[in-house]
């Protein structure tokens, strides 16, 4: 059959001719046996031949089916993206981007098997002390500290990220002994991975407060439990000082957040039940609100707003920075009624110098913290002397009530001595036991010793807190009730004055000094504000001129906002309120 070799050589003839377009095979209709042959011949040859080049495949169809195969690899950053968008979002939300976004993520396979074999998976109550202990020796480090309940993580830039030990859900059932196992299990483990937990800081709770007292043995015992026997106890040397109520042998050095602790003392001067007072001085928030007030004052001077005075949100600790400020403390320093409230603002400056800010040298942290020390010694005392004396109650229990009404909350004070205890105890320990006496000897902190003396025989003798119960025993830890702290909380008795209607603050208030564009202030320096003297020729338009002190200035728009502003409304930093705040807007 001279047919099939004929379409033979005319098939190579097209395949070497440069200009031929062979058609597709979609087109091909086999009509008979031996044309499927050569068919399957023609094909092999097209692609043998070297000059031969195939169309790649045309549009979209068959690109579409094979979009994925010729995707490339996925990175790690995309791939930690990925886990990111399926663990926040949900598994609607990924299916939905990666729908809308073909090819752009990973499909829910490969995200499951990416969770599947990662190693850092934290499961709720489980402890990760193998991972720790090879997170930390990555970074050489044989130390660490244990921060609990959302205490803020470190500045990176000084210490490695945190690492998450782990993590649980609890109820208010627990007690304070079951914390202190948590802590023994915690520092038993980690010795064995050659890690030795230097101690724990929490957000000033009652119970775990508790549990701090009864470990550092800070007029508090363990009757069953000797906590001496451990090796791995910490000792210093140090002489009989009568201000100091510390025993030299710790296991653990604690910490109260001073975050916490600084607004538990704004808390306090807000209560309604509290009438905080020292000598003929009240302490009272009217003294802010009088800076307020004052039609001679501008926010320039003071940078205060309604809400710094009136906050709903009791974790707000933005407007304790705003009413300790160097201005504020100097207007109130001005009148002779507000000296209460100026000791205890500055008290509350001395705790963010002491433990918050991070430029504060270790000699300034020392000093004001045993200065905030003395000064709430000082305040307790009197009220022990005098203020107890007056009182015409009957009972007992009245007497304390109405000398307690007066002075801050038991957790605030015991907390601002054990940190000021500890912060002497871990320098001492860094320092190698030489002990900075001469620095505080020189700005004459140690001529309270007297008043620290009876304030150390009081405490040994009222504020004794004892625990029978064994350690590691099962039983209810009824004794929480005997240290009586929960009733001193303040954060929920904020005073009433927040539920007053605010249409006063919501007034139109058309007369802010800013009359005739001049302001008249008491500031010479303008630090932190966007007020220049001269302004680039390209920034004109974001500046106005204005006459400061009858000297020209030009004041940033943003800046002026800012100076009219006098209630700020934003999200509240507690989870609750934020979101009552959130669904009602």
């Amino acid at each position: 059959k001279p047919k099939p070799q004929n379409q033979n050589l005319k098939t190579k003839t097209v395949v070497k001719t440069k200009n031929s377009k062979p058609k597709p095979f979609s087109k091909l209709k086999p009509q008979n046996q031996n044309h499927r042959q050569n068919q399957k011949l023609k094909t092999k040859t097209i692609f043998k031949t070297k000059t031969s080049k195939p169309k790649p495949l045309s549009k979209p169809k068959l690109q579409n089916q094979f979009w994925f195969w010729c995707m490339p690899r996925y990175d790690d950053k995309l791939k930690s993206f990925a886990i990111c968008l399926y663990i926040l979002g949900g598994k609607t939300t990924y299916e939905f981007v990666w729908l809308n976004l073909p090819g752009s993520l990973p499909n829910l396979t490969t995200i499951h098997s990416l969770i599947q074999n990662n190693d850092d998976n934290v499961t709720e109550g489980k402890f990760r002390f193998n991972k720790m202990a090879k997170y930390l020796n990555s970074f050489g480090v044989q130390h660490a500290y244990c921060a609990e309940d959302s205490i803020p993580p470190p500045n990176q830039t000084v210490v490695p990220p945190s690492f998450v030990l782990a993590g649980y859900g609890t109820s208010s059932k627990y007690t304070s002994l079951d914390i202190l196992r948590r802590w023994l299990f915690i520092h038993k483990n980690s010795i064995e991975q050659n890690v030795r937990i230097l101690g724990f800081s929490t957000d000033a709770d009652n119970k775990y407060f508790r549990a701090m007292r009864l470990m550092s043995g800070f007029y508090a015992s363990l009757s069953n439990f000797d906590v001496h026997v451990d090796s791995s106890m910490f000792s210093i040397q140090i002489s009989n000082w009568s201000w100091y109520f510390l025993r030299p042998e710790q296991l653990f050095v604690f910490m109260q957040d001073a975050t916490h602790l600084v607004t538990k003392l704004r808390n306090r001067l807000l209560s309604a039940t509290a009438a905080l007072q020292v000598g003929d001085k009240c302490i009272t928030m009217k003294h802010l609100q009088q800076l307020l007030d004052n039609e001679e004052l501008i926010r320039l001077d003071h940078g205060l707003t309604q809400s710094d005075l009136k906050p709903t949100d009791r974790q707000n600790f933005r407007s304790c920075l705003r009413i300790t400020s160097c201005d504020v403390l100097n207007l109130i320093a001005r009148d002779d009624n507000s000296n209460g409230t100026y000791m205890y603002l500055k008290l509350i400056k001395l705790i963010i110098t002491s433990y918050i800010e991070p430029t504060t040298s270790i000699e300034e942290r020392l000093k004001g913290a045993w200065t905030a020390v003395f000064l709430l010694r000082l305040w307790w005392v009197w009220l022990l002397l005098v203020r107890l004396s007056s009182l015409s109650s009957s009972s007992t229990k009245s007497r304390k009530n109405c000398r307690e009404k007066y002075f801050v909350t038991r957790t605030a004070f015991f907390s601002t001595e054990l940190n000021a205890h500890y912060l002497t105890y871990l320098i001492i320990l860094v320092q190698q036991k030489q002990l900075p006496v001469e620095l505080l000897k020189k700005h004459k902190l140690f001529d309270m010793n007297a008043l620290s003396e009876y304030l150390h025989n009081h405490l040994r003798l009222k504020s004794k807190l004892h625990d029978n119960v064994q350690l590691f025993e099962n039983g209810n830890d009824d004794s929480d009730s005997e240290f009586d702290l929960d009733s001193d909380d303040d954060d929920d008795d904020i005073s009433s004055v927040h539920n007053e209607s605010s249409s006063s603050e919501a007034e139109d208030d058309d007369d802010d000094n800013m009359g005739d564009e001049q302001m008249k202030t008491f500031k010479t320096s303008f630090d932190g504000l966007n007020i220049k003297d001269n302004v680039p020729t390209d920034q004109d338009k974001s500046y106005f001129k204005i006459k400061i002190n009858d000297m020209n200035k030009f004041l940033h728009k943003s800046t002026a906002c800012y100076l009219l502003t006098r209630d700020n409304n934003s999200l509240s930093t507690d989870r609750l309120t934020r979101v009552i705040q959130t669904s009602k807007k």
